[in-house]
């Protein structure tokens, strides 16, 4: 036999069912060496069916799984073709931020940007969020609003194509404006969507009070004249914050304040009061 990999033969067909969920096992479909991403789906009870114990996940329709097998050659001791087959949700939603809880909605219909009628879900900070019902953004595209916490107000729209989670390279980021407040000033959020149907929230720029001053003084970001979001000594910054002034204010229990204009770089350790 040939010392070369046999790529064409890594193929096998697969039916799936998660194990805590009253669903059925999905259609089998095929997967390996050559085969295209798919989709495969978990129906759940009948709404029919008064004896049906299933809630949550499994009581609307069923469960969404994308199927995605990669095949790699590895050379030695001799030349192997390992194909990988990997189960996992339709999309992923990383929220990176350490401020706040992030409410996000979203829709299949980035054109249409019906967001009154889109599913809301809450991410707490540094959390990935699984989503097991939107096999659509394969191929209808993908939008998004966000926004921290309850009161504050919601984002301006992100809008992705089909296309931007396909293959190693995926789309370039797009920046989201988030408020914490209506009277306050937007920081700049970088929405990238990664390889593999995952998408990432973080801020590229924030600013870390480690000033130590007592509790009785307040220190505080701001730009335009308008606090940026912070919580616990963390204040996320604005996109132009390498271009443009942000006011880091000194307030006093009395009301007094002390105003300093800074450029932020992307790091320093000394602010010269005047």
């Amino acid at each position: 036999r040939a010392q070369q990999a046999r790529i064409t033969s890594s193929l096998s067909w697969l039916s799936v069912r998660p194990a805590g969920l009253d669903v059925q096992f999905s259609t089998p479909a095929e997967a390996g060496a050559g085969v295209k991403t798919c989709a495969l789906f978990c129906r759940g009870p009948e709404q029919g069916d008064r004896d049906s114990s299933a809630r949550g996940i499994s009581g609307v329709c069923g469960v969404h799984f994308l199927c995605q097998s990669k095949t790699s050659v590895h050379a030695l001791p001799a030349p192997t073709a390992v194909t990988t087959v990997a189960i996992q949700p339709t999309l992923a939603l990383i929220n990176a931020l350490p401020v706040g809880s992030l409410c996000m909605r979203y829709t299949t219909k980035p054109a249409e940007n019906r967001f009154l009628e889109a599913t809301e879900i809450a991410v707490p900070r540094f959390t990935r969020w699984n989503i097991y019902s939107f096999p659509g953004v394969r191929r209808d595209g993908f939008a998004v609003i966000a926004k921290l916490d309850g009161k504050a107000p919601w984002s301006n729209p992100v809008t992705f194509s089909y296309g931007a989670f396909q293959g190693e390279v995926s789309e370039a980021g797009q920046m989201m404006q988030l408020r914490q407040s209506k009277e306050g000033a937007a920081a700049g959020i970088l929405v990238e969507p990664l390889s593999y149907f995952e998408m990432r929230l973080a801020c590229p720029n924030f600013f870390v009070d480690r000033s130590g001053i007592s509790k009785a003084l307040t220190l505080e970001l701001r730009h335009a004249g308008r606090p940026l979001p912070r919580q616990g000594g963390l204040t996320l910054l604005p996109a132009e914050c390498l271009e443009e002034n942000c006011e880091l204010v000194l307030k006093a229990p009395d009301g007094s304040n002390a105003s300093l204009d800074v450029r932020l770089p992307p790091n320093f350790s000394v602010v010269p009061w005047r």
